[in-house]
């Protein structure tokens, strides 16, 4: 089991330290996570499958090694299987408290780690969060919006675009960027030297099919007010017609009415 030194270490983990029958240690870099088996076992079909059949003793004796994830995306990942574990609301708060929360390559490395773990839920939720995160709005000024795009930019690059899913949710991204970002300062940060070609004819296919749907609605709303405007067209004559038939019934009502009194 990981010493007091290595726990402190890892920052995220500290209010977790499971007793070590219940435990499953994980190495990553140089960084030791001692992480409760059940709760792991209950969010990941990867290490279901892996400590299934494991006794406590094997568990406690072997050390699960990855040599191709930076230990803070695994401890990101272990903080949000914990809080998930706990309730939506708590992993809500924990994203968005997140010190890199930021910066979308961070939770699009962390959501690529829960999909390598088959953290159904996790994935769920996560990918959520950041296909939310196109752009920030208080990102106002020249140089925040600067950062924003190749903050961006960075999250494109990360996916896989082998991967149908990632493809998918990079898409979702850069939608949400073009939905979201003023368009009048788009021109300006599009000429940033540091932008992937890639990212950048994403943008423009996002913006063109912005600006069809937009055109669809336009022509769509022109349609409907002139056919509101046909329906008040017909409604005012329907109104004059029923006036002039009124008239006509109240002069008829007033010449009975004389010749009664007649």
């Amino acid at each position: 089991m990981a010493n007091q030194n290595q726990q402190d270490n890892n920052l995220g983990l500290v209010f977790l330290k499971p007793e070590p029958q219940t435990s499953v240690t994980l190495q990553c870099g140089d960084k030791t996570f001692v992480f409760n088996k059940a709760i792991l076992t209950q969010h990941s079909e990867f290490f279901a499958a892996g400590l299934k059949d494991a006794t406590a003793a094997e568990c406690e004796a072997n050390t699960i090694t990855f040599n191709d994830i930076e230990p803070e995306h695994l401890d990101a990942y272990l903080q949000f299987v914990y809080c998930r574990s706990v309730s939506e609301s708590l992993l809500k708060e924990r994203i968005e408290a997140l010190g890199e929360h930021k910066k979308l390559v961070f939770l699009v490395k962390v959501w690529q780690v829960s999909d390598r773990f088959q953290s159904k839920a996790l994935y769920t939720a996560l990918g959520a969060q950041i296909a939310k995160l196109g752009y920030d709005r208080e990102y106002s000024n020249q140089n925040d919006r600067e950062w924003w795009v190749n903050n961006v930019n960075a999250a494109f690059e990360a996916f896989d675009e082998h991967a149908d899913s990632q493809v998918k949710l990079r898409g979702q991204v850069v939608k949400q960027f073009i939905l979201d970002f003023p368009s009048e300062h788009l021109h300006s940060v599009l000429g940033l030297a540091d932008l992937s070609p890639a990212f950048i004819r994403e943008l423009w296919k996002a913006l063109s099919a912005h600006a069809f749907d937009t055109e669809n609605q336009l022509r769509d709303t022109k349609t409907r007010a002139q056919d509101y405007h046909q329906k008040i067209m017909t409604l005012e004559r329907n109104v004059q017609d029923w006036r002039k038939r009124v008239g006509e019934l109240e002069d008829q009502v007033a010449e009975l009415e004389e010749d009664r009194d007649y």
